[in-house]
């Protein structure tokens, strides 16, 4: 968790060390088609990550939530693996 973040919502566990937590004040009214959660790297690696989110959906007329975790990786020939869990609340 992050100083500066708002405070985790009440009843929900604490993330473990090896999440990110990205809080988007008042969702239902953004008016952006997309936006990107700021850089975030895990468990003290250098490589930086980033939350990509269309709040309303990409290309599916405004019906669903499209999210996306950027790898920034932009060389085709690189290669990196990951698992990882997006949860929305």
């Amino acid at each position: 968790w992050s100083p500066g973040l708002p405070p985790f919502p009440p009843g929900l566990t604490m993330p473990s060390p090896l999440s990110y937590v990205w809080t988007i004040p008042h969702f239902e009214s953004l008016s952006c088609t997309s936006m990107y959660s700021p850089a975030f790297s895990v468990n003290g690696t250098d490589h930086s990550w980033k939350i990509y989110v269309y709040p309303r959906g990409n290309n599916n007329a405004g019906k669903q939530l499209s999210i996306y975790l950027d790898s920034g990786i932009a060389d085709t020939s690189d290669q990196l693996t990951c698992t990882f869990k997006l949860v929305v609340i």
